[in-house]
């Protein structure tokens, strides 16, 4: 008898859903569809996402299962248009679209995933030709003084190249000729050379708290993005950016103060690495340790917002209801989505999204797959929060800002979660409750057969520890061995922060087994 799982596709769709709203996973659903069989070479392009495509994850994902996928945008009415290749393909399209969509704020106000309208589109190039295309493009345009960006703009179905000198504007379409990108796939366009936010809540208050002022003595002022723990050690840290430490993409162990007070030191700053010949991030941020109590999940709340362009809201605390609170985290950035900030210069700032995963070369380093969106933002305000208001007035947190691009835009330029959990490892910005935990293996098994079991923590604040009681025993999230009888497996787990969770779960012996694995084990 083979052996039988408990809930086995239900757990496949909810490791999904749970990796993509919390963007700590790199795992990718598996396909459903033939039609991407005969895909392998875009399939492969897919599997070297971290090498060579460096993507959004919800998008590569989204186009492994719908080959006609060319990418998706909110229209002014709040509709999430889906483009493709084959119109025909929308229905399969949402169904795969819906379980990463999170939490979004729309022209049409704050929804949720299951009331969002979709709309198709027809486009002639999808998502991956698109990608392909763009990675092949990043080796060769970064060399080039001048160009100072390149993305692909979901909503025309074509990269665009930002050069800030004729010239380069000229090289770029040599390169585009040379390597045959067709004309209609890509657009140049004359930007502004992007710069980072330099070095109220201006006021400090002498502890870890995120969009308050912070200062590095040797390079100026920034906000503290959010306080955090560690999926690693449970151990509390903060996050600002990597360009307001003393190096830049490189580990100095320099302090940071807040009201004169040393708050915490640098502990992790990677080091640029190779991509193409060019030194890259995949974020603009840094780790810091604390010396000081963090205020875990939660951001200051200013009196008032503004969606004005480049201006400022007022930075005085709203007494009030002093803080926002986090309760969720969301890598998955969409095109005219409202994203809101709170920085030490500009205060709570919002504004759609123009562009999403898109490089933007500073100071002589690549910050891979940025986002660029319409809010107002100034010196000082590197590191701030950004985040998505809930219809409950919570938050989802989204990243953090780094930057600012001038002409033709004034818009800012931020890291998505996703994109500093690259560079400093998972992070958990909120306390989601208690642990729990769920046992999955077979349910069914032959009497001597060596089968598995698991323990899939949920909620909670890692690193967890295991008990497993009944007929098996260990302190790891799996064991294994054989059952001669029925009976109950048990387990209890406990979290960082000691408190604890269990699960039981029955598993039924029938006939008798060679002493060979489970098939399925």
């Amino acid at each position: 008898m083979a052996c039988v799982n408990r809930s086995r596709m239900s757990r496949v769709m909810a490791v999904a859903v749970a990796s993509m709203s919390l963007a700590c996973s790199d795992e990718y659903p598996a396909e459903s569809s033939s039609r991407t069989q005969s895909l392998g070479i875009q399939r492969n392009a897919v599997a070297m996402r971290s090498d060579s495509l460096d993507e959004d994850p919800t998008l590569l994902s989204i186009a492994e299962a719908v080959p006609e996928f060319g990418g998706m945008y909110f229209d002014e009415m709040g509709q999430l248009v889906v483009t493709l290749t084959d119109v025909s393909q929308l229905a399969a399209a949402e169904s795969r679209i819906r379980p990463l969509l999170g939490t979004h704020e729309t022209a049409a106000g704050v929804v949720d995933g299951k009331s969002v309208r979709f709309v198709a589109r027809a486009v002639q190039h999808t998502f991956l030709e698109l990608a392909q295309r763009r990675a092949a493009l990043r080796a060769r345009v970064f060399g080039t003084p001048g160009v100072v960006s390149l993305g692909v703009k979901e909503s025309e179905n074509r990269i665009v190249i930002g050069v800030a000198a004729a010239d380069a504007g000229r090289h770029v379409r040599d390169v585009l000729a040379a390597i045959g990108v067709p004309d209609e796939m890509a657009r140049i366009e004359e930007v502004s050379r992007p710069v980072v936010m330099s070095h109220t809540l201006a006021s400090s208050m002498g502890d870890i708290h995120g969009g308050w002022e912070i200062t590095n003595l040797g390079v100026g002022t920034c906000t503290l993005g959010f306080a955090a723990r560690r999926y690693v050690d449970g151990s509390p840290v903060f996050v600002t950016n990597s360009h307001c430490t003393t190096v830049q993409h490189g580990f100095d162990g320099g302090a940071m103060h807040q009201a004169g007070i040393h708050i915490g030191n640098e502990i992790l700053d990677p080091s640029g690495f190779p991509c193409l010949f060019h030194t890259c991030r995949y974020s603009d941020a840094a780790l810091f340790s604390t010396l000081v109590p963090i205020q875990f999940g939660t951001l200051a709340r200013t009196t008032a917002s503004s969606g004005c362009e480049d201006c400022s809201a007022p930075l005085t605390i709203d007494h009030s209801n002093p803080t926002f609170q986090i309760t969720g985290q969301y890598a998955g950035i969409i095109e005219n989505e409202v994203l809101h900030k709170v920085g030490r210069t500009t205060g709570w700032t919002y504004g759609g999204v123009e562009d999403t995963c898109t490089d933007y070369t500073i100071d002589g380093w690549v910050r891979l797959c940025s986002d660029r969106v319409d809010y107002s933002i100034k010196p000082g305000d590197s590191g701030s929060p950004v985040f998505t208001v809930k219809s409950d007035g919570t938050v989802a947190l989204r990243g953090i800002s780094f930057g600012y691009e001038g002409w033709p835009y004034s818009d800012a330029l931020m890291s998505n979660i996703k994109r500093v959990e690259l560079d400093l490892g998972a992070l958990r910005s909120y306390d989601p409750g208690p642990p729990t935990v769920t046992i999955y293996g077979p349910s069914e098994v032959q009497a001597g057969a060596i089968c598995r079991w698991e323990a899939s923590p949920g909620a909670g604040i890692p690193p967890y520890t295991y008990q497993w009681s009944g007929p098996f025993s260990g302190n790891a999230a799996v064991v294994e061995g054989s059952l001669q009888s029925s009976a109950w497996l048990q387990v209890v787990i406990t979290d960082f922060l000691g408190r604890t969770g269990h699960d039981t779960y029955f598993v039924d012996v029938e006939g008798v087994s060679d002493g060979e694995y489970c098939p399925e084990a």
